[in-house]
């Protein structure tokens, strides 16, 4: 299994078709999966998963040789009754798979 960071944006990942890619993100944030772009991972199951470890997790199946790029957004998260601004973010995972 691969697994994806927000230390991996911006940097292209290597896969293998047939590879599962998981997506860890942190829970300090709404984690959203918006869609990807490129060649066909198989969609993620379950979707947005969470883990007593504090993350939010989405599994692909690579399923075919070309370039991908997963999307996700996230927001912050506010506690009840203490001054926040919520802050929007975007994550892209960009992934090579090779046959």
């Amino acid at each position: 299994m691969v697994i994806v960071t927000p230390s991996n944006a911006g940097a292209t990942t290597a896969v293998k078709v047939g590879q599962l890619v998981q997506a860890q993100l942190p829970y300090d944030r709404n984690w959203v999966y918006i869609g990807q772009s490129g060649v066909t991972l198989a969609p993620p199951t379950p979707s947005g998963s969470h883990t007593s470890d504090g993350l939010y997790l989405w599994t692909f199946r690579a399923e075919m040789a070309g370039d991908a790029t997963l999307h996700f957004t996230g927001k912050t998260v506010c506690q009840a009754n203490v001054p926040c601004t919520p802050l929007a973010f975007t994550l892209n995972f960009a992934l090579r798979v090779a046959a």
